[in-house]
């Protein structure tokens, strides 16, 4: 039987009708004056010390019923509305705090301002007001999906000190059953007849109340209460009558951890504290018009039943995640697009400043970069409470979205690229630009852009993303996009995608040498790990539309590809019984050099049409191909090419055996290692109809992990469906959308074949003597024995043994599981455990020039996974991030930093020196003169130096005005003019200096004449 875990979760930032994402406590990371903020049906509310703030926003103008940006409509306006509850005459500073929090915590890496990223926010059920009125405490609510507020009166106080003004509505009036409308040009609200409750001892009552309303502001009226006894007075607050908002978030992208954790990306749209009341309209192709899209990562629990943390990332513009992958210390990595200037980066990043571009408000997606876009890539930690690593990516050009219409076949193909990494720990990024001066491409195999409309781009950068190691563009004369990058074991690239250069680069001997026409070819690309030579290249296409999107290579370094056709023959059948003449959907294994096929096939239930958009792709370890996408109806926004997914083969295990005809469903296949037999097949979605509720992807990828456990995000339930099917119920995270649009929802299904994978789990490392209780985590079936070797002489061959080791030392535990009814028969896992002692040591002197960022630290390759250890430098006032084994130092003279890993029991202590190439210049100083003054030299030097000079106005040094030692001053006027002067040695190292040129005017005037006698003194004076 399989397993299956798939669940729907509704994201906080852009939906409060999550009943599990409460109020949030406004740490800084917002601005305005509130101090908690919660999203309510099509918008946010925001309490305030004296009030309640709504911002409410209809996109309908925008967007059509799926969401997606329509450019049929009329108006392209977002309609917005804001007012306010004001409490009047209210205690302007009530002791205000949030009570029952949830479990999991939220993360803000919002904008570039640190001051402003504010981890390990617990969201709250409810926020109590003591004293919000004399005798009156007042407590706001989450109530399903509206707000709840109740006021507790005391017996001594007065209720009808209680007033609310209500400002900036079209209208409030009371309806026939005295429930308090408020009317604005987005949809009504309802504020239901108020229930007064007493209570004495166990008894509870309600007592008569009613809403009492004059010039917009709502008073209580109460009958018949005992005044000796305090009263709750609880109205109710519901959103129901909202149209056409989009108060959604889209699903993109999910990865796996070891544990079975799902991660999942999407685009969330905040909706920001209002600074004005009553109704306004947004352009939606304003320079930060509309809604910002922000990313939002979800990490939740791998039976799906909770939360583990979410992470908002974002700037003023707006960004989405393409692909994201976990490394085996549970760091996750993200990359996406981006149209903010203050996308949140490090210090020391590759590259911190938004390289903008042409505007790109055409995606097919919706989210218009009016700003031009750029790649980002960033890494959080395994909590996702801190930002390791993020930089942008990109040059002047459009970067990481596929805009050519040859290459943009699918819905949301523009939001294709994938992220790796490497075996060493090394970032992998493919994608497509349109920047001529992409970064790092100076040694690569491909330098220069060719000139064409777009080509494709692979980066490789650090595990700290502090630097790009290499760049390549990857195309020819006509549009050429990267889609998928698999590693092979020698860290050499196999990269796909689509192109229609005739000219795209191939090897002689390639299985398609030459461009077979059409509107695109598909083609598969062999990358040696430095970047600097194409190894294999072939197209892979017919006469009609290919593409391939994704790559994976099996245990043998032979690729495998899975794409797209509209081939209506056997074009790509070649050794695989498992085909359909005509098929849409393209499967093929290729050996290492590119030259030949080991099998080939075409399948689908259209004639020369695809059926799916590829999401996901795995090669297991017995060679099993499993793969996952998404068509329907969905696939017709934004211009693109429609799809049905009717007809694709299922088997007699499907969850669901037949989609719905009239939307989008999901589809997943898996095949024997021959391409002869489907082990597995099934659609997966909802069953409701005609309500936009169709399952589908807004772009980006998801993955399997190693024992084909499938990890999908999603966007679900659009049009505020909550068809999407839901596992389990209850106890899923979140079981129904609660949006009145599109939600993420996420799924995991395990397809439980016949495979054993090793695995364990054990600490890096430890201090001598330590004593290891091994935790097998292995895949197993029913015949599967265990054979261990502690690396120290000893073995066992029990199930979870325990091994002692009593001297320090690195030793390689290696387990080795056997089944002889498995498919793969054997799998081996090797892990490093490090023993420790108290030690001492001295690394390398580093050198840099002053105040110039450098990376500091010891090797990260040399040490295990140090989740567990404690890291901690002195001194930490001059570095990014003290607590972190490679930071970024600054410093203005030479510095010895100590780096201490205390691993519970002994610690490690590590001494670097950072000298600083600090030299002297000599300059003149400053001078005054007069405004007639004649042309005169300044002079700089670097005594005793070999250095380079240069004159400038500016500290840009832009002009440059010499690079002679001296410079003339002539032909000024401003009252005060700067001279910059900047010595630099052949290092590159610079010091800049400043002389001050002042230019005044000024009369002399002596005292008047005076008479003194012969040898008297006189003082003059000149004035």
């Amino acid at each position: 039987m399989r397993r299956i875990h798939f669940f729907l979760f509704t994201l906080l930032l852009i939906s409060s009708q999550s009943v599990a994402q409460g109020f949030i406590e406004n740490q800084g990371q917002w601005d305005g004056p509130f101090h908690h903020k919660i999203d309510v049906h099509g918008g946010a509310a925001f309490l305030e010390n004296q009030g309640i703030a709504f911002h409410l926003v209809d996109r309908s103008g925008i967007f059509g019923p799926h969401g997606e940006m329509d450019s049929t409509l009329a108006d392209n306006i977002e309609h917005h509305h804001a007012f306010r509850f004001e409490f009047l005459g209210s205690n302007p500073l009530p002791s205000i705090s949030g009570e029952l929090p949830y479990y999991h915590h939220l993360n803000f890496f919002i904008g570039s301002d640190q001051n402003r990223w504010k981890p390990n926010v617990k969201p709250t059920r409810q926020v109590f007001y003591e004293k919000v009125y004399q005798g009156i405490d007042l407590r706001v609510k989450e109530y399903g999906s509206h707000i709840k507020y109740e006021f507790i009166s005391k017996p001594s106080a007065d209720f009808r000190d209680i007033r609310i003004k209500i400002t900036g509505a079209d209208d409030v009036h009371l309806d026939r059953d005295g429930n308090l409308i408020i009317a604005t040009s987005v949809g009504d609200l309802k504020e239901l007849k108020p229930k007064v409750f007493q209570t004495r001892g166990k008894k509870t009552w309600e007592v008569s109340a009613a809403f009492v309303l004059s010039h917009n502001t709502v008073s209580y009226q109460i009958w018949g209460h005992d005044t000796t006894l305090p009263l709750l007075i609880d109205p109710e607050l519901i959103f129901s009558s909202f149209s056409g908002s989009t108060s959604d978030n889209w699903g993109y992208t999910a990865t796996p951890d070891k544990a079975g954790n799902l991660y999942a990306g999407s685009g969330s749209m905040d909706d920001g504290y209002p600074t004005t009341t009553g109704a306004y309209d947004v352009s939606f192709n304003g320079p930060v018009a509309g809604t910002p899209t922000d990313v939002s990562i979800s990490k939740f629990s791998s039976d799906g039943t909770s939360l583990v943390y979410s992470t908002y990332l974002g700037g003023a513009g707006r960004e989405v995640p393409h692909s994201m992958i976990v490394d085996a210390s549970n760091n996750l990595y993200i990359f996406g697009t981006t149209s903010s200037n203050d996308f949140p980066t490090t210090t020391g990043a590759a590259d911190r400043t938004f390289n903008g571009g042409p505007d790109e408000s055409g995606v097919s997606f919706g989210v218009p970069y009016t700003d031009g876009a750029d790649m980002f890539v960033t890494k959080l930690n395994s909590s996702g409470n801190a930002l390791i690593g993020s930089t942008y990516l990109g040059g002047s050009g459009t970067d990481g979205l596929n805009i050519s219409n040859a290459t943009a076949y699918n819905y949301a193909d523009e939001a294709r690229g994938e992220i790796n990494l490497d075996n060493n720990g090394n970032i992998i990024v493919v994608s497509a630009t349109t920047s001529d001066d992409f970064p790092g491409t100076s040694n690569a195999f491909q330098p220069n852009l060719s000139g064409s409309t777009q080509d494709g781009v692979i980066s490789k950068l650090n595990s700290n993303l502090t630097s790009v190691t290499w760049s390549s563009y990857l195309g020819n004369s006509g549009s050429d996009a990267c889609y998928g990058v698999a590693i092979a074991s020698n860290n050499s690239l196999y990269v796909c995608g689509g192109t229609n250069s005739s000219q795209f680069p191939t090897h002689n001997g390639a299985f398609q040498e030459n461009y077979n026409s059409g509107r695109a070819d598909g083609f598969l690309t062999h990358i040696n790990a430095a970047g600097t030579s194409i190894l294999h290249s072939t197209f892979f296409g017919s006469t009609s539309y290919d593409q391939m999107y994704l790559v994976q290579v099996d245990r043998d370094d032979h690729p495998h590809v899975f794409g797209q056709t509209e081939n209506a023959g056997n074009h790509f059948i070649f050794g695989a019984a498992f085909n359909d003449v005509g098929g849409g959907q393209v499967l093929a294994h290729f050996r290492p050099d590119l030259e030949s096929l080991v099998w080939s096939t075409q399948f689908g239930s259209t004639s020369g049409r695809p059926n799916i958009s590829p999401t996901s792709f795995l090669v297991d370890v017995c060679n099993s191909v499993y793969l996952a996408g998404w068509g329907g109806s969905t696939q017709q926004f934004g211009n693109n090419n429609a799809s049905d997914v009717g007809g694709l083969p299922v088997t007699g295990n499907a969850i669901k055996s037949t989609p719905d005809a009239s939307e989008s469903e999901f589809y997943l296949c898996v095949l024997d290692a021959d391409a002869n037999t489907q082990s597995y097949g099934s659609f997966f979605g909802g069953d409701q109809s005609g309500q936009n509720g169709g399952e589908h992807v807004d772009g980006g990828t998801s993955r399997f992990d190693r024992s084909g456990k499938i990890y999908q995000a999603v966007c679900a339930g659009c049009g505020g469906s909550s068809d999407f099917p839901v596992e389990p119920d209850p106890g899923a995270w979140s079981t129904t959308n609660q949006s009145n649009n599109c939600n993420l929802g996420v799924f995991k299904i395990d397809f439980e074949l016949p495979i054993i994978l090793a695995d364990f789990h054990a600490p890096s490392f430890g201090c001598a003597p330590f004593t290891v209780n091994f935790n097998n985590q292995s895949v197993v079936q029913n015949a599967t024995t265990f054979f261990w070797d502690f690396g120290n002489g000893n073995v066992s061959t029990t199930a979870n043994p325990s091994q002692t080791y009593s001297q320090a030392g690195d030793y390689i535990v290696r387990l080795i599981v056997s089944d002889p009814n498995s498919c793969n028969l054997h799998d081996t896992l090797e892990h490093l455990i490090t023993i420790k002692r108290d030690t001492s040591y001295t690394i390398g002197q580093l050198d840099t020039c002053i105040r110039t960022p450098i990376e500091i630290g010891p090797n990260v390759d040399d040490f295990g996974n140090l989740s567990s250890a404690n890291i901690s430098w002195i001194p930490g006032q001059f570095l990014s991030d003290p607590n972190i084994l490679n930071p970024i130092a600054t410093v203005g003279s030479n510095t010895t930093f100590v780096l201490t890993i205390d691993y519970g029991g002994c610690s490690e202590r590590i001494t670097q020196l950072v000298e600083v190439d600090n030299f002297d210049v000599e300059t003149s100083n400053d001078t005054i003169v007069c405004s007639t003054f004649p042309p005169f030299p300044i002079s700089g030097s670097a005594p005793g130096l070999s250095a380079t000079y240069e004159w400038s106005r500016n500290g840009d040094f832009n002009p440059v005005l010499s690079t002679d030692s001296f410079f003339i001053v002539k032909d000024i006027t401003d009252p005060i003019t700067s001279f910059y002067f900047k010595a630099t040695k052949p290092n590159g190292c610079a010091i800049i200096d400043t002389i001050q040129v002042t230019v005044s005017d000024w009369d002399i005037n002596l005292t008047n004449d005076t008479a003194v006698c012969q040898d008297e003194e006189a003082i003059i004076r000149a004035l």
